[in-house]
């Protein structure tokens, strides 16, 4: 589980400087969290991308969901979940002697001999390889999953992800404060800063 926590003092700083606008501080922190938990989101998926071989369109419908923070709720999720994603999205290819694949975007096509690329009477494609003889049943072959990706990718091994989102809701929730501000300085009969 990744947590990101702004300092303390900066909040309470921001929190007095709301405290003349009604339920003005949780509006601001909930803005402040959700453009963070969006922008997290697509951070993640570029560094997924930047890794495996799959678009990040399919990524963001099935594996990485965002749970948007409320005035009652001041906290967002990011899930990572899925599981193994099959290896025909790895822009898998039939070929004489089995079906080629390429996972990782550093390295390069790899094959498994014997495999091939059937389309299902449902209307789903995948690479599938008998468990034996002929006539026996068939599996579909995958890929890894999202979420051993993200644990193998160095940002998150070391805590760099955090820090820097960290930064970011500094910085944001100081933008949202000063925004409210404006918007109420007419009404708070004070100039905002």
């Amino acid at each position: 589980m990744i947590e990101v926590v702004v300092d303390k003092r900066q909040t309470r700083r921001l929190q007095r400087m709301l405290r003349a606008i009604p339920g003005g501080w949780r509006k601001a922190a909930g803005r402040a969290i959700n453009k963070i938990g969006v922008k997290a989101r697509k951070q993640v998926l570029q560094m997924v991308t930047r890794e495996v071989a799959v678009k990040q369109k399919d990524l963001r419908q099935n594996n990485v969901r965002l749970t948007r923070a409320s005035r009652d709720r001041l906290y967002a999720v990011l899930s990572i979940t899925g599981r193994r994603i099959p290896l025909m999205d790895f822009g898998a290819r039939q070929v004489k002697r089995g079906v080629t694949y390429r996972i990782s975007r550093s390295g390069g096509r790899k094959r498994i001999a014997n495999a091939f690329v059937k389309t299902m009477p449902s209307g789903h494609e995948g690479v599938f390889k008998r468990l034996g003889q002929p006539r026996l049943p068939i599996r579909e072959l995958m890929g890894p999953s999202v979420p051993a990706v993200v644990r193998n990718v160095q940002s998150f091994a070391t805590g760099r992800f955090q820090d820097l989102m960290a930064g970011y809701l500094g910085k944001e929730l100081q933008t949202q404060v000063e925004l409210l501000l404006r918007k109420h300085a007419e009404q708070i009969g004070a100039a905002p800063f």
